[in-house]
């Protein structure tokens, strides 16, 4: 009979495996710094944790915009392995991760290539094995409206099985305030109207009662027989 200190230590030993393999492993690029950015917009929004959901706009908060021929490169900081790769990216475009250990001299590590469905879409590959210290981002092909929402990068291949990317709706549009200067006028011009209305009605009424008095003042009294 198996003793209850037993359970209880392999019941513990369950509970710490589980959680070990829960716990996401993290981006590589999370960490890495800035190399260089030529003809792209927001590169820090590549690798900082949040894309916008599947389907989503190209154009967004939450997405870098790459140029014809624009270039995003990481320095990792020393050789890093690489197993599992991981891009969200406007749909019918192709992006290629590349990467090198001087810097200089680079090999394409994946090609992600064009996708179903429209807007942001997630491709993966647990295929690469390679290590590298320098990474980079080039786009090609589709109809040169690049964007990416997030690229990741994991060491083991295994990870990318419970890897998960904080997915954020876009923005809610305010509605456009109201320009309220136009009602101002349109209440100032009616009221100035009105205005000018009543004046040259009180004018005309002026000049009718003119001539009468005028008539009235010129007859001559008669005598009282």
């Amino acid at each position: 009979m198996t003793s209850r200190p037993f359970a209880l230590c392999v019941g513990a030993a369950v509970l710490l495996a589980t959680s070990a393999a829960a716990e996401q492993a993290p981006n590589l690029l999370a960490t890495a710094q800035l190399r260089r950015a030529d003809n792209v917009q927001n590169p820090s929004r590549i690798t900082d944790g949040v894309a916008p959901v599947e389907g989503d706009g190209w154009n967004s908060d939450f997405t870098s915009i790459i140029g014809p021929k624009g270039i995003v490169e990481w320095d990792l900081g020393q050789p890093t392995a690489i197993e599992a790769l991981m891009l969200q990216g406007d749909n019918n475009d192709s992006y290629v991760v590349s990467g090198s250990a001087d810097g200089v001299t680079w090999a394409p590590l994946w090609r992600a290539g064009s996708t179903d469905g429209a807007g942001m879409r997630q491709r993966s590959t647990d295929a690469v094995k390679q290590t590298v210290r320098y990474v980079q981002l080039t786009a090609e092909g589709g109809d040169n409206l690049y964007s990416v929402g997030e690229l990741v990068l994991l060491a083991h291949a295994a990870d990318l099985n419970h890897y998960d990317v904080k997915r954020v709706d876009k923005p809610r549009e305010a509605p456009p305030p109201v320009n309220t200067s136009w009602v101002v006028v349109g209440v100032v011009a009616f009221a100035v109207v009105l205005f000018l209305r009543r004046r040259a009605n009180e004018t005309a009424a002026a000049a009718q009662a003119t001539p009468a008095t005028e008539a009235a003042a010129s007859t001559p009294d008669q005598p009282k027989p």
